[in-house]
């Protein structure tokens, strides 16, 4: 093979309709992540802390054990899904699978961002869960459910898909260059 047949640039595989497509995607799921999350700490900071009552003779110390439960499901969930996403992300954009047309940089794209955005929500779900029990109030590591979105935020931007990311990819890089990602699956 020669070099010409090696090299692979990104115009090759994506018109810049489908570049700028990706962008919008981000952008929204960015700004739906962010959105949320600002509607959440509206709801929690403008909630009124309720004053000991009937709830409080019939459910004393505010059981808490239900949004721990699902902070810890949560940090499983973050766990397995980023891993998912970066995985399914690498072998869809693989030199080979890119090749031989059996995927696209926009589906893996795509689905690399809804494994992120997933744990953003769920996070942002139990905040909420927990902020409108005012459970929240008892027990502050709740919060830490808060750093699944703003580390989806920061993954979706310093990923954001400009045509000089995108020239990144590991399978772009010409064959024989010592980039393991581009080496290990021939066309």
């Amino acid at each position: 093979m020669n070099e010409s047949q090696d090299q692979i640039t990104i115009d090759q595989l994506m018109p810049p309709e489908q570049i700028r497509l990706l962008q919008i995607l981000t952008g929204a799921f960015m700004s739906g992540i962010f959105i949320y999350t600002l509607v959440v700490l509206f709801l929690f900071l403008n909630s009124a802390t309720p004053e000991p009552g009937a709830e409080e003779l019939r459910n004393p110390g505010d059981d808490t054990e239900f949004p721990h439960t699902l902070s810890m499901a949560h940090a499983a969930v973050v766990l397995c899904c980023w891993t998912a996403g970066t995985l399914l992300y690498r072998r869809f954009t693989s030199r080979k699978a890119l090749l031989s047309g059996s995927s696209t940089i926009y589906e893996a794209f795509i689905l690399r961002l809804a494994f992120i955005e997933g744990p953003g929500l769920f996070g942002c779900v139990i905040f909420q869960l927990a902020a409108m029990g005012r459970e929240i109030d008892d027990s502050p590591l709740l919060w830490l459910n808060l750093l699944s979105p703003v580390a989806s935020i920061t993954f979706m931007a310093l990923t954001f898909p400009t045509k000089k990311n995108l020239e990144r990819l590991p399978a772009l890089a010409a064959a024989g260059t010592g980039n393991p990602w581009a080496d290990r699956a021939e066309p």
